[in-house]
């Protein structure tokens, strides 16, 4: 049915076309294309032809069937912005009998099947970008209590499954979120915004950080780290953790770019973070400085701390050879602690300024040393040691 809304007093509905095929209507989306005929696309439940397109004659009050395909339940579709394109979301259908994400050609009144992906399991709602270069794909990750979102990119009605771009791109996680192939090329200065959510990696999703460019990890438990998953492509590329736990129950590997800690980043769940990069890695922190003035008014600067804190048998893996200083505390606000937790250095560690706390039963392994303090009061690192360490290798004391 099409409705024809007034706005008045009061409002007013009317039914102006309707079509009658003795079927239950999941989906419906207009063509919104400047030179539409004023064609929309159906998704049904049952029937033949489940993707099936009317045209709207609102002068006639009239719908007319035009063409159809797919024997499968539809449970979305989408329009793209030329008119020319049609994404459609199906139920989870037997192997052999296509695929549940579907992209339609619709030139010359024909709706041709132009790309057809299985995912194995029921596509609930497809949605083009505005731009109609991105399509995401929503479903419900076979029945578990997290729903996934799929990104794509849409190569001449080609749906290409091996990674999306955003660029200066901010997302906001107002929920537990699973993030699933394709993989994501971040470039410019981007965030993901956990608000204290569950933020996780499917094994076959993964995360690059282009060159000149940063992405902010901000306040969230994330899971599902391994290999390379999450990676930055040179000496260029940043990666900042704020307040982030993860939970690693694996092996990952950073071999290039940095990482910044602002506040605290916790890795626990048993793995092993190898630190490999040749570039320096910060723990932040600031003390707080006399109030500014701004616009008349005093302007407070308040200090801020950053922790790195490894726990309940993690380990950080200091794996560089070619210098010994590239984990920097900056300032006497930051601090390394092992909190039950392991640091393997491959061949040595200085660290300086802050502070280095141990708690529960911790580890240190040294293929040579680590040492606090360089000589220089001002980089005299504060060793707190609470529990029970056991350090292998050799432990400097080099504070003054």
């Amino acid at each position: 049915r099409v409705y024809t809304f007034t706005k008045g007093s009061p409002d007013t509905l009317v039914l102006n076309a309707s079509f009658d095929g003795g079927r239950q209507i999941n989906a419906v989306s207009w063509n919104k294309a400047v030179d539409s005929n004023g064609e929309l696309v159906i998704g049904a439940q049952t029937g033949t032809d489940r993707a099936r397109v009317f045209r709207h004659n609102p002068g006639a009050g009239t719908l007319t069937p035009i063409d159809g395909d797919g024997g499968t339940a539809v449970n979305a579709v989408n329009w793209h912005i030329d008119g020319r394109c049609i994404a459609a979301g199906l139920q989870n259908n037997s192997e052999g009998s296509g695929g549940e994400l579907r992209i339609y050609g619709f030139v010359d009144e024909i709706l041709d099947l132009e790309d057809d992906n299985e995912i194995g399991q029921d596509v609930l709602t497809v949605r083009w970008s505005p731009n109609g270069r991105l399509l995401a794909m929503g479903d419900n990750n076979l029945g578990g209590a997290i729903p996934s979102v799929q990104l794509y990119h849409l190569d001449s009605k080609v749906i290409d499954t091996s990674r999306v771009t955003f660029d200066n791109v901010n997302i906001i996680c107002n929920g537990n979120v699973t993030f699933n192939a394709p993989a994501i090329v971040f470039t410019g200065e981007s965030s993901i915004d956990g608000k204290d959510h569950l933020i996780s990696f499917s094994p076959t999703f993964s995360i690059e950080i282009a060159s000149n460019s940063s992405l902010l990890l901000k306040d969230m438990t994330l899971s599902g780290l391994s290999g390379k998953n999450l990676s930055l492509v040179d000496s260029t590329s940043t990666i900042t953790f704020q307040n982030v736990e993860i939970l690693l129950n694996d092996t990952y590997t950073m071999d290039k770019g940095h990482f910044e800690v602002i506040q605290s980043m916790y890795i626990l769940g048993g793995g092993t973070f190898v630190y490999q990069s040749s570039e320096s890695s910060i723990i932040t922190s600031r003390v707080p400085a006399p109030p500014i003035s701004l616009n008349g008014l005093d302007e407070c600067q308040p200090g801020s701390y950053g922790h790195l804190i490894i726990k309940n048998g993690s380990t950080f893996n200091y794996d560089v050879i070619s210098s010994f200083t590239l984990l920097q505390l900056e300032g006497g606000m930051a601090s390394f602690k092992l909190d039950s937790g392991n640091l393997q250095i491959t061949e040595s560690l200085e660290l300086t300024k802050g502070a280095f706390m141990v708690q529960g039963r911790s580890t240190i392994s040294a293929g040579n040393s680590i040492s606090f303090g360089d000589g220089i009061p001002a980089n005299n690192c504060n060793i707190r040691i609470g529990s029970q360490l056991e350090v292998t290798g050799n432990l400097i004391n080099n504070n003054v």
